[in-house]
């Protein structure tokens, strides 16, 4: 009677690391910085987060919201600030 062995092959699969899964969008305008950081494959808390820095006379100023929190502000502003 023969046994059939049945290897098994391991693929190893590319983690990508933090670097490689981050997408950065920066936008610059009348001194203001705007800047959006986005893991695209995390979804951890936290991962996904708007930076804005604000110039100011001795220094700057940086407002880290995350991207829920930046969705709620884009509603209120256009909600209030139309034309």
């Amino acid at each position: 009677m023969n046994t059939n062995k049945t290897q098994t092959t391991q693929i190893k699969t590319k983690i990508p690391t933090l670097a490689e899964r981050e997408k950065n969008v920066t936008k610059n305008f009348s001194g203001f910085k705007l800047r959006i950081s986005r893991d695209t494959v995390g979804k951890k808390k936290l991962s996904n987060r708007l930076t804005i820095t604000v110039p100011d006379s001795r220094s700057e100023s940086t407002i880290k919201m995350t991207i829920r929190e930046a969705k709620a502000l884009q509603s209120f502003l256009n909600n209030y600030l139309q034309n």
